[in-house]
């Protein structure tokens, strides 16, 4: 268990804030936005470098499950890299903080990654400081080992199931006219079929390809159902969009 974290570049990145305000203001879901997640991503996290808390304050926190440090021992050529571009006026930023604009702060550099820190941004030069999921031990922090792992004995209502295969969003119309998601069906590895419905949300988490095919057989689905209003055609719809979820 884990998805990406646990093969990843262990990278801290936390993503634009306008791609979380896009899902609120163009796609509708209510309680996505920057602001309204930030409060979450601070709960989550433990930050381990006491320079970044305080230099970057109200954007980090220091109790939660997801240990966050900044590289121990970096390569040479970054520090010398680093301390070439700031004398060049380059300004240090934390790309998790109030801007996202910057490049990668990794122990490897490669010809693409400095020719993103030489470059210009809106007549502002940038320097991002990127952190890494790693625990005090060294070890890789994944999802799984440090949300899931203290937290099985203590939660009834928290059920994972491994290697299923998420078959259907299960969706319907709302009062006003648009879709909504209310539940999923999904096989196990024994070839038994399950139905769950979700009080609250469901939350789409299958990776870049898997995340790709539910929203474009739901947009389908969408738009099937308002040319059947139109046309008066009584109808069923069913489909099958099979891709791998990872838990």
């Amino acid at each position: 268990m884990g998805g990406s974290s646990t093969i990843n570049g262990m990278a801290y990145v936390r993503g634009n804030r306008r791609g979380y305000d896009a899902w609120t203001t163009r796609y509708g879901a209510r309680g996505w936005t920057y602001d309204e997640v930030l409060p979450y991503f601070i709960r989550s996290e433990n930050n381990t470098d006491p320079e970044i808390v305080r230099k970057y304050h109200g954007y980090h926190g220091t109790n939660g499950p997801l240990t966050v440090s900044s590289v121990r021992d970096p390569d040479p050529i970054f520090v010398r890299l680093r301390d070439a571009l700031v004398s060049l006026g380059f300004t240090q930023n934390d790309s998790n903080a109030d801007s996202n604009f910057g490049t990668g702060n990794f122990k490897k550099l490669n010809l693409f990654t400095i020719h993103k820190a030489i470059k210009s941004i809106s007549n502002k030069t940038f320097l991002a400081i990127i952190q890494q999921t790693i625990n005090t031990n060294g070890v890789r922090a994944t999802t799984s080992n440090n949300f899931l792992g203290s937290v099985f004995s203590r939660r009834p209502n928290l059920h994972v199931i491994s290697r299923s295969l998420v078959t259907k969003i299960l969706t319907r119309n709302t009062s006003d006219n648009k879709l909504e998601a209310y539940g999923v069906t999904f096989s196990t590895r024994d070839n038994r079929t399950y139905t769950v419905t979700a009080n609250k949300e469901i939350i789409l988490s299958a990776g870049l390809h898997a995340n790709v095919s539910h929203y474009i057989f739901i947009e389908i689905e969408k738009h099937y159902r308002r040319f059947q209003q139109s046309a008066n055609i009584n109808a069923v719809w069913h489909r099958t969009c099979s891709s791998f979820t990872h838990i």
